[in-house]
């Protein structure tokens, strides 16, 4: 399961809630929100994998559609249970992390 949480234009923050197996999945769509040019595939769609194995904690996020130019850049990532952000960038279609 995940919730977002927009901070403001170019930043978003997603809170990890891991199932009983530590694995997560989910999705984030993004357009202008006034037009109807997702009609036309003018939007982004991320995906997000996070997965908990031997007490390390590997996230990725994809750009699998951009179409739109509002692409977020400031993203944070907070595990439940953790008291701490990891703050990222997106690089190119896919980046992936380890969090110790």
């Amino acid at each position: 399961m995940w919730q977002i949480r927009k901070q403001d234009a170019q930043d978003v923050r997603l809170w990890v809630y891991p199932d009983r197996h530590g694995f997560a999945t989910g999705f984030l769509y993004q357009d202008d929100g006034f037009t109807f040019d997702y009609q036309k595939d003018i939007f982004n769609l991320y995906s997000f994998t996070f997965k908990k194995n031997n007490g390390k904690s590997e996230f990725t996020i994809k750009l699998e559609n951009h179409k739109y130019d509002g692409q977020k850049t400031n993203w944070k990532v907070r595990v439940a249970g953790s008291d701490k952000d990891v703050e990222f960038e997106l690089s190119g279609e896919e980046t992936r992390f380890v969090i110790e």
